[in-house]
């Protein structure tokens, strides 16, 4: 029997099993259960490698990692060797600093957080006794190297683009900007997906309320998996629908080098080589990276010839329609007789006619893009030479339609930046459509809707047609042609903040550098 006073004594419990109490989600201290804790959480992960390594000091350290996203031969050397030669209790703080060999380490202590370092390609080591795990930064992950921009090429100027890796982005932008002003605030995006978003800007430059609005729009971006810079400017944009492209998307470090500097925020993704530029302004599709390059002159015709190319690509099928339909008294009366002429069989109206060529052009230009680069040249030329004569020959279009469609085509290539091509080859289709309805009148019509749609629009709250709404007399200037350095000494008024003045050069006249050394020599 047992004595008396003791028999409602528990058996006292070893040390070893006692667990404190911690929060849920979070590690114990407990080797084995914080191991199947962090399993039971990735688990049906057929490429997670678990390793549990015993130390000269009698202390059990679990590694997670995946094999394909780590460097090997630094867990191997940097990692395991020198647990397994550790004769000592070291706290976890010395294991980091001192006995591991690793670029980067950091403490975490929730499961949730453990798994999603797993998937950045880090290592995690969990210790016997430590309710700490250590996050270890191997990574290595294959990445495409720094190349030319495919979709931005230019022949003047640098050529380098951004690629998939946020970092090495990054490392590209600091050897543009070397300076402590630049800074940059990471943000993590999609529930699912866990992706870094970058957010760039130049203290003292930027206004202080723009950089607080994009982090604001960012972070009530609630969604699962974010694919890149398209997925995240379409979620932070005013107006989503528009068809102009309100935030403009580049792969060009200088260009963004450029928007940083007149006082812009640039947001970067990690797995997409675009950035998004904040603000963007509708004249700046016309702008090249090259004029700057170039004398003013030669750069100033350029512009004359973009905007041209502008005006053609959206008008010209619609202004050809209305004069050949509605008002032929404006042709000449030979040119006329010549496009009568030329329709004498075709069985299709003129608008229909149009229309079909139109699309005909768009899915050659959109097939030959798809394509192999090589396929797609081929598709293209050939497509289109062998579609056209034989329409002609057919008798279903006439020449002059054909020229004028064509040259609809090439002038909307003429434009610098691809994300405008799209809004250039959709828009002339309601311009075409009110001049069939109305002529000129139509047309005319259709321009002035048009205009006041796109004055009216913003690109995070500052107006998209600045400098010609509000009027700016100097901004508009730089739009038509390319004035000279030293007249562009400010920056944007809407955009620099602090810092307005952008550089303080004095023009050169003729004849003062003569009379400056003519007065040193004397």
């Amino acid at each position: 029997m047992a004595p008396k006073g003791k028999r409602f004594l528990k058996k006292p419990t070893p040390l070893h099993q006692k667990t404190r109490a911690v929060p849920e989600g979070c590690l114990t201290g407990n080797l084995d259960h914080d191991s199947n804790a962090l399993k039971q959480l990735i688990r049906d992960a057929g490429d997670l490698e678990y390793r549990l390594v015993y130390t000269q000091g009698h202390r059990h350290v679990a590694l997670f990692y995946y094999a394909d996203m780590v460097n090997l031969t630094l867990v191997s050397r940097g990692i395991i060797h020198p647990l397994q030669q550790c004769a000592q209790e070291l706290d976890i703080a010395h294991i980091a600093q001192s006995l591991l060999n690793v670029p980067a380490y950091k403490q975490a202590r929730e499961l949730a957080r453990l798994a999603e370092a797993l998937a950045e390609g880090s290592v995690v080591l969990l210790f016997q006794g430590l309710a700490e795990a250590l996050i270890l930064g191997v990574s290595q992950i294959e990445h495409r190297v720094i190349e030319r921009s495919e979709s931005e090429d230019v022949l003047m100027g640098p050529h380098e683009s951004f690629s998939e890796q946020l970092g090495r982005n990054l490392a590209l932008m600091r050897s543009r900007l070397a300076t402590p002003a630049f800074k940059n605030k990471f943000i993590t995006l999609g529930k699912v997906s866990r992706s870094k978003v970058a957010v760039m800007f130049i203290d003292g430059i930027v206004s202080e309320d723009l950089v607080a609005e994009v982090e604001e729009r960012l972070l009530r971006i609630d969604i699962d998996y974010i694919s890149g810079a398209g997925h995240v400017s379409e979620l932070i944009s005013d107006e989503p629908t528009a068809v102009l492209p309100l935030l403009r998307i580049t792969e060009r470090p200088s260009r963004v080098a450029g928007a940083l500097m007149e006082g812009r925020v640039v947001v970067l993704a990690d797995g997409d080589p675009s950035a998004i530029i904040i603000p963007t302004f509708a004249a700046e599709y016309l702008q090249s990276s090259e004029d700057y390059l170039e004398r003013p002159a030669i750069a100033s015709f350029l512009r004359f010839i973009r905007f041209g190319g502008l005006i053609i690509s959206v008008f010209l099928p619609g202004l050809w329609h209305a004069l050949v339909s509605f008002h032929h008294g404006i042709i000449p009366p030979p040119l006329f007789n010549s496009i009568v002429a030329g329709r004498e069989g075709v069985p299709l109206p003129t608008v229909v006619e149009m229309i079909v060529l139109l699309l005909t052009y768009d899915i050659i230009v959109e097939a030959s893009t798809r394509m192999p680069m090589r396929i797609g040249q081929a598709l293209g030329i050939v497509g289109g030479i062998i579609l056209g004569q034989a329409a002609v020959q057919a008798g279903l279009v006439s020449p002059a339609m054909v020229i004028i469609v064509s040259l609809t085509g090439l002038s909307t290539f003429t434009q610098p930046s691809v994300s405008i091509l799209g809004p250039l080859r959709l828009l002339k289709y309601p311009m075409l459509v009110a001049s069939s309805i109305f002529g000129l009148f139509g047309l005319m019509w259709a321009l002035v809707f048009m205009v006041l749609q796109v004055v009216s629009m913003r690109s995070f709250g500052y107006p998209f047609m600045y400098p010609l709404a509000p009027f700016r007399w100097r901004g508009e200037l730089d739009i038509f042609i390319r004035i000279p350095l030293f007249w562009l000494s400010k920056r944007p008024d809407l955009l620099a903040g602090q810092n307005q003045q952008r550089m303080n050069i004095t023009p050169p006249y003729p004849g003062k550098g003569e009379q400056d050394g003519q007065s040193r020599k004397s």
